[in-house]
């Protein structure tokens, strides 16, 4: 409710004495006693009249027009451009949970690659990647924990060493570029300077061709 008192309105506190009346016996108070000094005054109910604010915009200084014939406050404000201040912080203020997502959506997509084998088996991967690639270098090198591995599956020494080594490429191929994409990103959400463009960074960790 808003006082309203020679067709001008102001916001001030509704009287402890008028509390809990209902809306319609406060639009017109002739009724009170004069002792009480609210005889002129009135409180209408307020309506709210503001539009969509634009980008780049904030409300500004409220803006309260009575409505005599339907008997109630119309509010509205007015719109003024933000501050680069304003405009940085906002920026500022988003910007930490857009790069949590970032990384958590890389983390996502990099255990991805994973899911399908047990912690045990990914621990041995790095000592598989050596062989692998040593064995890519000179046919002859030596592949102990291969050579027990291929055996044990019934697979041929050099066509587990061929299967691991298309395995550690493809793996690092997409690893590198899934990595790349994260730190684009993450220099993306650090360039941006406004809500706006923050907004505009796109987080997606598709594969190309996928």
């Amino acid at each position: 409710m808003v006082k309203v008192q020679n067709h001008i309105a102001t916001r001030e506190p509704l009287p402890s004495f008028l509390q809990g009346l209902l809306p319609e016996s406060l639009v017109d108070l002739s009724w009170t006693a004069e002792s009480e000094g609210v005889r002129e005054l009135a409180w209408w109910p307020e309506e709210n009249a503001d539009g969509e604010l634009a980008a780049g915009m904030r409300w500004g200084a409220e803006l309260l027009t009575v409505d005599a014939e339907r008997q109630v406050v119309v509010v509205t404000h007015e719109i003024v451009p933000l501050s680069a201040e304003e405009i940085s912080a906002m920026a500022d203020a988003l910007r930490p949970g857009l790069t949590a997502s970032n990384n958590a959506q890389y983390e996502a997509a990099i255990a991805a690659l994973t899911a399908d084998y047990p912690a045990a088996e990914i621990a041995t991967w790095e000592r598989q990647r050596a062989e692998a690639v040593a064995w890519g270098a000179d046919h002859a090198a030596a592949t102990p924990w291969i050579d027990i591995a291929a055996a044990a599956r019934g697979l041929e020494r050099d066509e587990y060493l061929a299967r691991t080594l298309d395995k550690v490429t493809a793996f690092a191929s997409v690893s590198a570029y899934l990595t790349g994409r994260r730190q684009g990103i993450d220099d993306q959400l650090r360039a941006a300077s406004s809500a706006e463009q923050l907004a505009a960074v796109l987080i997606d960790y598709t594969l190309p061709g996928a």
